[in-house]
């Protein structure tokens, strides 16, 4: 087999990434000064450490407590009764749907995935409905972090324009998405996403029984470069 050999595939792998890293701070120093340089990189990495990750962190506890609070003294319950008989007319989506906009409102976007996981939940989702679920939940991920983070910056309006614009695209994407699904794949829209367990009464309001703990109300640190 013969194989085309590239105009640098003679360069050993990392010389051209040193190169360029060299090349890069070598100027920096020239114009800096090397102490300058380092003095400045070592500062603003302790700065970053200390005035913005930590204080995210300490947010992240907070919010965190806050939704176990939540969940144990029937908030989420409450919330997802009363958010329930929005979701058909504006998302086209199932009552039961509400609850995972709330559980990624207080904790963050893999809490929809591990809801949608639970089959007595995708039961009341038709195909193309279901699809467009993680579109619907990641809209409102992390919204109680950015708030209380907004909030301590001394910013109160702006995130609560910031979540209704995240409620108005929400729509919009989730109504977009669920076209093209059923534009691609039209046996979708009567398909179920699921079959409900013999074991479950039919009915959304006999949908009582918890699918989530209180330890699936978390706040995952991997998202908080998105704030930044």
């Amino acid at each position: 087999m013969n194989k085309k050999k590239g105009l640098f595939s003679w360069i050993p792998a990392g010389v051209i990434c040193l190169a360029v890293f060299f090349a890069l701070f070598g100027y920096l120093a020239s114009q800096m000064g090397t102490a300058n340089m380092l003095n400045t990189i070592m500062k603003t990495a302790h700065d970053l450490l200390l005035n913005t990750v930590f204080y995210l962190m300490a947010i992240c506890v907070i919010t965190g407590a806050i939704g176990k609070v939540f969940v144990e003294f029937g908030v989420v319950k409450m919330l997802e009764k009363l958010l329930r008989p929005l979701m058909k007319p504006l998302f086209r989506l199932p009552g039961v749907a509400s609850l995972g906009a709330v559980l990624t409102f207080l904790s963050d976007n893999p809490a929809i995935i591990s809801l949608a996981q639970d089959k007595r939940f995708a039961a009341y989702f038709k195909k193309y409905q279901f699809i467009s679920l993680t579109n619907f939940g990641t809209a409102f991920g992390m919204g109680l972090l950015v708030i209380v983070f907004m909030v301590g910056q001394g910013y109160f309006m702006e995130p609560f324009i910031g979540l209704f614009g995240a409620f108005v695209g929400c729509i919009i994407s989730t109504r977009l998405m669920q076209r093209f699904v059923v534009k691609a794949y039209p046996e979708f829209k009567e398909e179920d996403a699921a079959t409900m367990d013999n074991s479950v009464s039919d009915g959304e309001e006999e949908y009582e029984k918890p699918l989530f703990s209180v330890s699936s109300i978390r706040c995952s640190m991997a998202d908080v470069p998105e704030l930044m």
